[in-house]
């Protein structure tokens, strides 16, 4: 048996044969022509060094090697089906995986109602959430491990894009009876 991996065409074509037991009923069931299905019949078997059909007048049966291939073709093309609709479902908002890097005290104040409120809306998204700071949270986007950062950006990040969210006000809170506490913003 040569290394190559098999067609997927191949695959969907021996099942359809295996299936209507006819090489013309398995070109119309694949919208292909008789001559198609056969040369890729024909380019299994060379594949796999075996004959897998045997012609009894104008109907095909399985050989016993056939048989066995006819059980994994089918696991296969249902792989094949199932991970195209798992990539498929990317595409749509909301599927798929989001993983946020976040500082601490965003995970511990921002982010808990953000992320109820995200699991609500998008259920069949995996969501993952990396507490770290920010310098660290910047590495890991830069090599894919996270998506993206909930974060203080520094001034200059020429290899990351940065999105404003929303301000913050820090303020000191003094008691009255303090000497700052009578001053205004900015004065001396």
């Amino acid at each position: 048996m040569r290394e190559e991996v098999i067609d997927s065409r191949q695959l969907l074509a021996f099942k359809a044969l295996a299936q209507t037991g006819s090489f013309t009923k398995a070109a119309k069931q694949l919208h292909l022509t008789q001559s198609a299905v056969s040369h890729s019949i024909k380019a299994l078997e060379e594949d796999l060094g075996c004959s897998l059909i045997s012609r009894l007048g104008r109907k095909v049966h399985l050989t016993q090697s056939g048989e066995i291939f006819l059980t994994s073709a089918e696991r296969m093309i249902r792989q094949m089906q199932s991970v195209c609709s798992e990539i498929e479902g990317l595409g749509k908002w909301g599927v798929g995986r989001l993983r946020i890097g976040a500082g601490t005290t965003a995970c511990q104040y921002i982010l808990p109602t953000m992320i109820r409120e995200f699991r609500e809306t998008f259920p069949e998204c995996q969501l993952s959430v990396n507490p770290d700071d920010a310098k660290e949270l910047f590495e890991l986007l830069r090599v894919n491990e996270i998506d993206l950062a909930l974060t203080l950006v520094p001034d200059s990040l020429d290899d990351i894009v940065a999105q404003h969210v929303f301000a913050d006000s820090l303020k000191f809170a003094v008691s009255p009876m303090h000497s700052w506490a009578g001053r205004k913003t900015g004065s001396g």
